[in-house]
């Protein structure tokens, strides 16, 4: 039976998100016809119509069984916070914060519109995604997912050895990594900074950084276990083993960041256990993941500017003059950064599309080497590929070609400044419609909200890969972010959970 999502005040919330539709229409018309005098309301107008429809068209359409429950873990909230933060807020941030200028893409002589026109590209990638998720196409998976798992094993025995045998090898390889930084001293924290890493040329390679992931898949997969075990951490006698937890977590996490300065290093270590809690102890009340929604973002933010104020610190560098000295100034530099520049690349594939396309080689080319090729590089040693490619990214396109500099730098073009990359408006409709069909159709094969243990585990892998698809915007990086920090932890997933009497079955039935 199909599961009801979501409450049953479906039909006012349709019929609300329809009115929302009918008006950013008009608007859009609006904004086309009205002088240029006054698209700065229109600005106003898109935004609150963005956020509006956003919310109302994407909202899930069901409930979950007969619980009135709603799934605040659901994908397309996923979809919809992603594009409030990285969209609708990055554009605030230029439209009334920066006065219609961009520190990173030049928005011609009518700015007012072209933002404008931008805020109606992401009215219309809502449009699609809801369109998606309400399609009645089947979605495959549900044999291959019987043959590589069975979501209910529970393996204990064996769980121990894999989480001891994970710390051993993982923890040996991190600790070998943090030598290689040299000695023990704060000098160390000057490697948080990129470049600075880039300097010291370790040639840290993508199966070390897979092999180094083991130290926390062991963490991950013992508080996994512990869940699994007791079903809820409120057993007072149970709390001591709780926090142990908690603290080894924050143990590993500080150690991780340290070596690797990588914020996507210590996402799933708060992400991931979040997820699991929600579906295998307790669903999440609306109030609580408002405050973990917020605590996650200053959580990154924190992330994002330790990695800039403590390698000046070691280097006894004044931070004031780099990044100002009140509180204000240092907001001000935060959001001045590339960090929420992911609107300015959406606005910057408008702009520049052809620029982009002709250094990317063309539409085609371009889609097939960040999607296709990049997968390929993770596979193929090089010598077996001659003159094998070294790995890059859009965003780091993006970056030569506006600022007009070779370093290894790249931006988060997001899916929205991909897909108009790629295919212009049509790339937004097709792709925001592909996204939301897949979104909808991995969440119901694997329906979480059961607390089948596995089937939770790969939900919150998926989720976290969702949102990091959502950033940058192609499957070569999302593949590549899941070979290296992934992967093992979900090898280790089918190991303890794999389906031998459903192998053995299909073996004597075509035997």
């Amino acid at each position: 039976m199909t599961p009801r999502l979501f409450r049953n005040n479906n039909v006012g919330r349709m019929y609300l998100s329809i009115l929302v539709g009918i008006a950013s229409i008009l608007a859009c018309v609006t904004t086309f016809i009205l002088p240029l005098e006054g698209q700065r309301v229109m600005t106003i107008i898109l935004i609150i119509l963005s956020v509006l429809f956003a919310f109302l068209w994407c909202w899930p359409v069901t409930s979950i069984g007969s619980s009135t429950k709603t799934d605040y873990f659901h994908p397309s909230f996923l979809f919809v916070g992603f594009y409030i933060v990285y969209f609708v807020l990055s554009g605030v941030l230029i439209s009334f914060i920066h006065d219609y200028q961009s520190n990173w893409v030049d928005l011609g002589s009518t700015p007012e519109l072209t933002v404008n026109i931008v805020f109606i590209l992401g009215i219309l990638s809502v449009a699609a995604y809801g369109l998606g998720m309400r399609a009645k196409v089947l979605f495959p998976g549900k044999f291959f997912k019987t043959l590589l798992y069975h979501p209910d094993l529970l393996r204990k025995n064996e769980a121990k050895y894999v989480i001891a045998f994970f710390f051993l090898i993982g923890g040996a390889l991190t600790l070998y990594h943090l030598s290689l930084l040299g000695p023990m001293s704060p000098d160390i924290f000057r490697y948080l900074s990129p470049s600075a890493q880039l300097e010291l040329e370790i040639n840290w390679n993508n199966v070390l950084t897979m092999l180094e992931s083991m130290l926390e898949w062991g963490a991950l997969f013992a508080l996994f276990y512990f869940f699994l075990s007791r079903r809820s951490i409120h057993i007072e006698r149970e709390r001591g083993k709780f926090y142990i937890l908690i603290m080894l977590f924050l143990a590993i996490a500080a150690l991780v960041y340290t070596i690797t300065g990588k914020r996507s290093s210590v996402i799933p270590l708060l992400l991931l256990p979040l997820i699991w809690q929600h579906y295998l102890i307790k669903q999440l009340k609306f109030y609580y993941i408002i405050i973990y929604f917020w605590l996650m973002i200053a959580v990154v933010t924190l992330l994002l500017m330790v990695r800039i104020i403590v390698p000046l610190v070691v280097q006894d560098v004044d931070i004031g003059n780099s990044i100002g000295e009140s509180i204000g100034e240092i907001t001000e530099f935060y959001m001045d950064s590339p960090e929420l520049a992911t609107f300015d690349m959406v606005v910057a594939s408008f702009l520049q599309r052809e620029s982009l396309l002709a250094a990317m080689g063309g539409a085609f080319s371009a889609f097939y080497k960040y999607n296709v090729e990049t997968i390929l590089l993770t596979f193929v040693p090089p010598g077996v590929w001659v003159d094998k490619p070294i790995y890059e990214d859009p965003g780091h396109m993006y970056f030569q070609i506006l600022n007009g500099s070779n370093d290894d730098v790249g931006f988060a073009v997001t899916v929205w400044g991909t897909s108009f990359l790629f295919l212009h408006v049509l790339g937004i409709l097709l792709g925001m419609f592909i996204l939301g069909w897949v979104f909808l159709g991995i969440y119901h094969l694997l329906r979480p909200w059961e607390g089948r243990p596995f089937d939770v585990f790969f939900y919150a892998i998926f989720y976290l890969m969702a949102f990091q698809f959502l950033r940058f915007g192609t499957l070569g990086f999302t593949f590549i972010y899941f070979v290296t920090s992934m992967l093992i932890g979900v090898l280790a997933a089918l190991f303890l959970a794999r389906n031998i009497n459903f192998v053995h079955d299909r073996i004597l039935k075509y035997s």
